[in-house]
């Protein structure tokens, strides 16, 4: 099981904020946003709507799971922490987390 640990995530109007992330969804994430942290708010993966905080800009992703007929496809998200490595994303890429190859399904912006 990979650690959690804190990395810094740039929002779309150039703050940084600090963010938890494991180390191998961290990696999966891109390169941490140079500079320090200017932000006394978090990015939070799974925000609720009525935490404080920011939703990270994110992709979902898809894969297929098993063998017919016990196929099933499993979906995660997972947030990019430039927004210059999410605009290098599109529907369709393949993105690798732990060696195992994910399919781009979606992408959502950030939200407060």
């Amino acid at each position: 099981m990979a650690i959690a640990n804190y990395t810094k995530y740039e929002d779309d109007d150039g703050g940084i904020h600090r963010i938890r992330l494991s180390s191998t969804r961290a990696t999966a994430a891109g390169a941490a946003p140079a500079g320090d942290i200017d932000n006394d708010i978090d990015a939070k993966v799974s925000k609720s709507n009525n935490e404080i905080g920011i939703r990270p800009r994110r992709l979902t992703l898809s894969r297929i799971v098993g063998t017919a007929p016990n196929q099933f496809r499993q979906r995660t998200t997972l947030p990019i922490l430039t927004p210059t490595a999410f605009d290098g994303f599109a529907k369709g890429d393949e993105v690798t987390i732990n060696s195992v190859a994910w399919t781009v399904v979606n992408k959502q912006g950030e939200d407060y």
